[in-house]
């Protein structure tokens, strides 16, 4: 699946069940709880302050977990994220 960024095999992402498992090659990468809610707002287009005012943090929080978020699944930009969601 070559279309994916930065090497990433494969994804699904159920947004129902906001279920977002990505295979970036041996190990399966698993997004906690609050990370899944967040790349879900980041999906949808909401800033880190919008994030931050519907989950109760403050946009720095959400800006740290948006950095771990991109940092575990091997992904450079939000934009990368949002793309990814897209090929699904």
């Amino acid at each position: 699946m070559s279309d994916f960024p930065s090497g990433l095999r494969a994804m699904r992402v159920r947004r129902d069940m906001a279920v977002f498992v990505f295979d970036i090659g041996p190990e399966v990468v698993r997004l906690s709880d609050a990370e899944r809610a967040v790349a879900l707002l980041v999906v949808d287009g909401h800033t880190n302050a919008e994030i931050g005012a519907l989950r109760g943090t403050s946009a720095r929080t959400v800006a740290n977990q948006v950095a771990r978020i991109l940092e575990k699944l091997d992904l450079g930009s939000r934009a990368e994220l949002v793309a990814c969601s897209l090929l699904l």
